[in-house]
């Protein structure tokens, strides 16, 4: 798995490098209420997994988290990208957490958000289920279910825009694509390797994140020296997209932290408007 991806790039040249990796049965279109507040003060490279938006699929291969993370890799290696801040949602988030363990030189900082170390067996069949229905219903099928893990009732009620635009993200994922994710899914147990990575590491979670919960976060926080955590009081599963805001916030701050030139970037103030 060494084909480029395709990557929408913006921001400063010669600013700090921060890449985006998206949630799965997404693309990089997740991060739009993000995009414009980091390319403020950082090069900002969002990349579309691959089989998502732009990228080419994967042929049937099935290489893991690892496959994926060194096709990142390789798509960095394209850009002249030699180190880089990976902000990572999700199974985003899973991959980051494998650049870190197979790529540590490339990887400057980790922001893992609403994600676990590890794939628990009934998590494991909860997938199982999710690619057999499907397998029966198609991409359209999983669109209720998906939306009911990733936003609150209330949000959804609210935001039948929002809703829409997800969905077509959702429907959108080539079947081949999804399936790949659920098997690297499944196979997440970065528990032990975790313990070797010495990146400074933000983890964040979500009160109301259905999907992961606070507590798989703590344990993820704890696998990794020195990381912090960051509880988003409230916040869903893709608070990057229900609390944008907030979930904009915390990762502005500690990239600022791990770039102190970027505060020069741009607005003087960390906070989002």
């Amino acid at each position: 798995m060494t084909q480029r991806l395709a990557v929408h790039s913006t921001g400063p040249v010669g600013a700090p490098d921060v890449v985006l990796l998206h949630a799965i049965a997404t693309s990089s279109a997740m991060w739009a209420m993000q995009v414009p507040i980091l390319s403020r003060r950082f090069r900002v490279h969002a990349i579309d997994l691959p089989g998502y938006g732009a990228s080419a699929g994967l042929d049937g291969r099935t290489d893991g988290l690892a496959g994926y993370a060194d096709t990142v890799v390789a798509t960095l290696d394209a850009l002249d990208i030699r180190s880089a801040m990976i902000v990572g949602v999700s199974f985003g988030g899973m991959i980051a957490q494998r650049m870190a363990i197979d790529h540590s030189p490339r990887v400057r900082a980790l922001v893992l958000a609403h994600c676990g170390a590890r794939t628990t067996p009934i998590v494991s069949t909860l997938w199982d289920e999710r690619w057999a229905a499907a397998e029966v219903t198609g991409m359209p099928g999983q669109v209720d279910a998906t939306l009911a893990r990733w936003f609150t009732p209330a949000f959804q009620e609210a935001s039948p825009q929002v809703m829409a635009w997800v969905s077509d993200m959702i429907t959108q994922t080539p079947p081949d694509a999804y399936r790949a994710s659920i098997r690297a899914i499944q196979q997440l147990d970065h528990v032990e390797a975790l313990s070797q990575v010495r990146v400074p590491t933000l983890c964040i979670a979500g009160s109301a994140d259905a999907a992961t919960p606070v507590d798989a976060a703590k344990a993820l926080a704890a696998c990794v020296p020195g990381s912090a955590l960051h509880v988003l009081d409230g916040a869903p599963h893709l608070a990057a997209i229900e609390t944008p805001h907030a979930f904009t916030e915390a990762v502005l701050a500690f990239l600022c932290d791990r770039a102190p030139a970027c505060e020069s970037r741009g607005a003087n103030s960390r906070t989002v408007p």
